[in-house]
């Protein structure tokens, strides 16, 4: 029933009973140690504020049969992925996942054809939205303030995008508004400062909602070949004369992504040109700390050029970069350090001094102390962070 559980703050794990059709509202509330829920398959509905406020919920499988997710039913939880494509969703409610700070993906149902408004607002880990056919308004604040978002794909299907949908999304790269969409409400981009890219693939200007693109400096704008005319033609558009090019978008999607957005962005670059045949230009840009390997069809081109024939999703690694760390002693005859060589990017390194007969250790000789008491200039072993090629040098002194 109604409130269950809520606040059981003992409760770890829960598995329901394959004959459970209803989770009722506010049913594990703010049960604070909960952190994996198996949802069985018959189940239909999550009701409103189910799981609200379970900050240590990371896991949750939805079943096949889940129809109804309650309004505000995951709000401020620790989930992590939502995968939501085998459901027969076709609503997803007001602030259904706000506020979820860890989840990075979620895999939205082909039934989806509804979202309510701040239904992922400051879920500031997830990385891409990638919505499906069908939906035809993005509501108000949608994905507000998802500082992680790098990627969104549009379908073709869209109509309205309402006010302050991606508002404050930091890292969002380029966004590509397909040909049905009337209108960007007010605020609708403000402050996503990254954003470089805008391809609009409709052939007349579109409305725009006050401060759409505050915050925002854009390197291009992308119109249909013959259209640029057309958009000069209306002052809101006509500001951007200098950067707006004429481009032959291909009719497929591409999605380019990092496998792990922690590490770094993929920025997709439209041809500027009207040659239908003209290639696309993937560039990762990997974090410090971090660089690039490969796709994941093999690829290692970083640049990377591709011709779309087919709708397409890339997926970059990005590896933690390697650092040298070198442990000396001030005299080599007066003793030995363990601990050098090579390590990866923000790894835990031990380093132990063993002075021969005749010397002691006395502290280390390095900027990174200089300041510092002597709990750590003479900590022997001594832990550092492999963050950049460093050299770390031992004084050892003569026994008196």
């Amino acid at each position: 029933g109604k409130e269950s559980f809520c606040e059981s703050n003992n409760l770890k794990s829960v598995t329901f009973n394959e004959s459970l059709l209803n989770i009722d509202d506010r049913a594990f509330q703010s049960c604070s140690q909960l952190q994996a829920a198996q949802l069985n398959q018959k189940l239909q509905r999550i009701g409103h504020e189910a799981f609200r406020y379970c900050g240590n919920l990371r896991n949750v499988t939805f079943g096949d049969s889940l129809a109804t997710i309650g309004e505000r039913a995951f709000k401020r939880s620790g989930i992590t992925s939502a995968d939501l494509s085998k459901t027969q969703i076709t609503n997803l409610p007001t602030r259904a996942f706000r506020e979820c700070g860890s989840l990075v993906s979620v895999n939205f149902p082909k039934t989806l054809a509804e979202m309510g408004t701040e239904c992922f607002y400051e879920c500031r880990s997830l990385r891409l939205a990638e919505l499906p056919q069908g939906m035809t308004t993005l509501p108000n604040h949608a994905f507000y303030g998802c500082t992680n978002l790098t990627s969104v794909h549009i379908p073709n299907s869209m109509v309205t995008i309402m006010n302050n949908v991606f508002q404050s999304c930091s890292n969002l790269l380029s966004v590509t508004l397909p040909e049905n969409v009337l209108s960007v409400g007010a605020e609708s981009f403000r402050y996503c400062s990254k954003l470089a890219t805008l391809n609009l693939a409709m052939d007349q200007p579109i409305s725009v909602g006050s401060n759409a693109f505050d915050g925002v400096t854009f390197s291009a704008i992308n119109v249909p070949c013959g259209s640029k005319s057309t958009y000069m033609e209306d002052e809101r558009w006509a500001v951007y004369d200098s950067i707006m090019h004429e481009v032959s978008l291909a009719p497929y999607n591409i999605i380019a992504l990092p496998a792990d957005g922690r590490r770094g962005v993929v920025d997709v670059q439209v041809p500027n040109t009207c040659d239908g045949d003209a290639a696309y230009t993937l560039t990762v840009q990997p974090y410090y700390g971090y660089k690039f390997t490969q796709w994941n069809d093999g690829n290692t081109d970083n640049p990377r050029s591709v011709v779309l024939t087919q709708d397409t999703s890339l997926i970059a690694t990005i590896e933690r970069d390697s650092y040298e760390i070198n442990a000396v002693p001030n005299f080599p005859e007066r003793g030995k350090i363990e601990g050098s060589g090579s390590y990866l990017y923000l790894d835990t390194v031990t380093l132990t001094v063993t002075p021969n007969y005749g010397y002691y250790f006395d502290y280390w000789l390095d900027r990174q102390n200089y300041w510092s008491g002597d709990e750590i200039k003479k900590a022997n072993p001594r832990v550092v962070i492999a963050d950049k090629d460093t050299t770390y040098t031992a004084v050892l002194q003569k026994n008196q």
